[in-house]
């Protein structure tokens, strides 16, 4: 992902390009897929790498659009679930004390705005909205996960302490990552349809897959516009979470059927963008419940 917006400032491009090329540097997933079975030690080597550059800080201190343009890039570059969980974590919670922990000594942090938290079993801290606790003072069930790498856990407390938290934060963060998951789709699925040719054409001339990619990437433009217009008015972020859960899975599902049956195999990342897509959505889901709710009335009658 290039830094391309020029709405931001010599500095916050300076921070965001840093980031970019740190995760470059030391992720990737290749490193995803050894993360996968239980190989972590890049992990913590890409953990390391982004303490030393005070991201973990700058994530506390950064403005809501530097914010949401730091976590479009821990999406489209799929770190690993427990990174992903904390840095939203460090938006979301309010505690100083614990957010100072986090950022300084680097310990790991799992939020969720219900019961079902992803990453709690990599977690030292487990927060569930206004509950935070550490690892130790809570019973996990680990369930069934469509993202190994970010494995959802049912949490229930043997004790907590009630730590006020940003619901919006969290919101427009889970939102924000969710944009850099489509982004990533859709920059593959372009660059594909450029060079993969059927009846000596590329497919990317064929009306068919034309036309699906323009209106993927009108969908990606305006849930990215709402996401960062609800950087300035938190009023929006329940309307930007909703426009993100509900068109970035279709806009990463449109991808793999362009790639045709190789889409559907692993030796195609855009599965992993589509299992972390859905593991965000699923768990920021009861924050946009009323929204939803009436989404599906609305459209109960439809047949797609």
């Amino acid at each position: 992902m290039l830094i391309k917006d020029t709405y931001l400032d010599e500095e916050t491009s300076l921070i965001l390009s840093s980031l970019d090329q740190t995760l470059k540097k030391f992720w990737s997933t290749k490193e995803l897929r050894k993360y996968r079975t239980g190989d972590f030690s890049q992990a913590r080597v890409l953990a390391n790498s982004l303490a030393e550059l005070e991201m973990f800080r700058y994530m506390i201190e950064a403005t809501p659009r530097t914010a949401a343009e730091m976590h479009m890039l821990v999406g489209a570059n799929l770190l690993p679930g427990i990174l992903s969980s904390t840095l939203l974590a460090l938006r979301a919670i309010t505690d100083n004390v614990v957010r100072e922990e986090i950022a300084l000594k680097s310990p790991r942090a799992a939020i969720s705005s219900f019961n079902i938290v992803p990453a709690a079993d990599e977690a030292d801290y487990v927060i569930v909205g206004e509950s935070l606790a550490r690892r130790d003072d809570v019973l996990l069930s680990v369930m069934e996960s469509l993202d190994p790498t970010m494995k959802l856990c049912k949490v229930t407390f043997k004790r907590s302490q009630l730590s006020p938290w940003n619901r919006d934060e969290l919101g427009l963060g889970v939102a924000s990552q969710l944009v850099g998951h489509a982004e990533e789709a859709l920059r593959m699925t372009i660059e594909y349809s450029r060079v993969r040719k059927a009846f000596d054409r590329p497919i990317g001339s064929f009306q068919a897959i034309k036309h699906r990619l323009v209106d993927d990437a009108i969908s990606l433009e305006l849930v990215k516009s709402l996401v960062l217009k609800a950087t300035e008015d938190k009023s929006m972020t329940e309307a930007a979470l909703f426009l993100a859960m509900k068109k970035v899975p279709k806009i990463i599902t449109d991808s793999i059927q362009t790639y045709g049956g190789m889409g559907f195999t692993d030796d195609v990342d855009l599965h992993l963008h589509l299992r972390r897509a859905l593991t965000l959505t699923k768990i920021a889901e009861p924050m946009v419940g009323k929204i939803l709710d009436n989404f599906r009335m609305q459209h109960k009658y439809d047949i797609h």
